[in-house]
C-alpha cells in the first residue's frame, strides 16, 4: 500500500474530522438558537405593535367622539346664534321701516301743506316762490332720509331677502305715480299687457326704482320725459330700464357712478349725496342681478337692471 502513495487512515488521522462535524453540530445548534430567539423577538414585537396600535386606536376613537360631541355642541351654538341674529335683523328691518315711515310722514304733510299754499295763492309771486323753495327742500330732506336709512339698512348685516313672487311691472308703475305725483313731471312705461312675474323683495326692488326715477328725474332737463321699460328676455330674465335725456355720465367716468358716496364734479350743483346708486347696486346684487349703465345710450343715461330667471 506505501508504493500506491495512499496513507491507511488511522485514528490520529480520524480524529480532525471528528472535530470538524461537532463544530459544525455547534455552528448548526447555535444557528437554530439565534433563528429561535429573532423569531420570538418579533412576535414580541409584533405583540407590541398589536398593543400599541389597539391603544391609539382606543384613544383615536376617543378624540374623535370629544371633536364630534364638541362640533355638535358648537353647531348647536352657532344655530342659535343664528336664529338669535336673525331675530335681530328682522327686528332691526321693522324698526328702521318704522323710523322711515315716522319721518316720511311728517314730510309728506308738510310737502302736501305747501303745495295747498301755493295753490290758495297763484297770484302772489312772492308766496309761490317760497312754496316752490319749501317744496325743493322738503324733497331734498325726503330723500336724504330714505339714502341714509337705506344705506344703514343694507350695512347693518348680511341682508335676508322676503323673496315673493311679484308683478314688477305693477311695482314700477307705483313707482311712477308716485314720483309723477310728487314733480309733476312726465313719465312714461312702456310694460306688457300682461303681469311680469318675478322672485323679489318689493320693498328692496322698490327702493332701486325710487332711486332711479329719482336720479333720472333729477338730471334730466325740465321740459323732457323720464322713459320707463320693463320686459321678460327669452331665457326668463326680467330687464328694466330707466332712461333720461340729461347731460348724461362722461365716459372717463362711468366705472364710477356706483361707488358709495362718488358724484360727477359737473353735477355738483345738484343736491345729493352720492349714495343712491351704490344702494341700487347693493340691492339688485343681493338679488344675483346685475344693474349697468348703457354706453350706447347717447340722448343722456340710461341704468339698466337685470333680475335673474327665478325658479319656478
Amino acid at each position: 500500500m506505501p508504493y500506491l502513495g495512499l496513507v491507511p487512515l488511522s485514528r490520529a488521522t480520524l480524529l480532525p474530522q471528528g472535530l470538524v462535524v461537532s463544530h459544525v453540530v455547534l455552528m448548526l445548534s447555535g444557528m437554530a438558537v439565534r433563528i429561535s430567539s429573532a423569531r420570538r423577538l418579533e412576535r414580541n414585537a409584533e405583540r407590541e405593535r398589536l398593543r400599541v396600535a389597539a391603544e391609539m386606536h382606543t384613544l383615536l376613537e376617543h378624540q374623535v367622539a370629544e371633536r364630534t360631541t364638541a362640533l355638535r355642541t358648537e353647531l348647536q351654538a352657532r344655530r342659535q346664534a343664528e336664529r338669535k341674529l336673525n331675530d335681530m335683523l328682522s327686528e332691526q328691518r321693522s324698526f328702521l321701516a318704522m323710523v322711515s315711515h315716522e319721518f316720511r310722514t311728517p314730510l309728506a304733510v308738510m310737502g302736501m301743506v305747501a303745495h295747498n299754499i301755493g295753490a290758495r295763492h297763484e297770484d302772489n309771486a312772492a308766496t309761490c316762490a317760497d312754496v316752490a323753495r319749501a317744496t325743493r327742500a322738503n324733497q331734498r330732506l325726503l330723500g336724504l332720509v330714505d339714502a341714509c336709512l337705506n344705506s344703514e339698512w343694507l350695512d347693518s348685516a348680511e341682508m335676508r331677502l322676503r323673496l315673493q313672487w311679484q308683478d314688477v311691472s305693477r311695482l314700477l308703475r307705483e313707482s311712477c305715480e308716485q314720483r309723477r305725483h310728487a314733480s309733476g313731471r312726465e313719465i312714461t312705461l312702456t310694460a306688457p299687457v300682461q303681469p311680469v312675474m318675478s322672485k323679489v323683495d318689493a320693498a328692496l326692488i322698490q327702493v332701486v326704482f325710487d332711486n332711479l326715477i329719482g336720479n333720472a328725474l333729477k338730471y334730466a332737463r325740465p321740459d323732457s320725459p323720464v322713459l320707463l321699460s320693463v320686459r321678460r328676455q327669452p331665457d326668463g330674465a326680467v330687464e328694466i330700464a330707466v332712461a333720461d335725456q340729461g347731460p348724461g355720465v362722461p365716459p372717463d367716468e362711468q366705472a364710477q357712478v356706483f361707488e358709495r358716496y362718488y358724484r360727477s364734479p359737473g353735477v355738483l350743483s345738484h343736491s345729493g349725496i352720492g349714495i343712491g346708486l351704490h344702494i341700487v347696486k347693493r340691492i339688485v346684487t343681493l338679488h344675483d342681478g346685475t344693474v349697468w349703465l348703457d354706453a350706447r345710450y347717447r340722448e343722456g343715461a340710461r341704468f339698466v337692471v337685470r333680475l335673474p330667471p327665478s325658479a319656478s
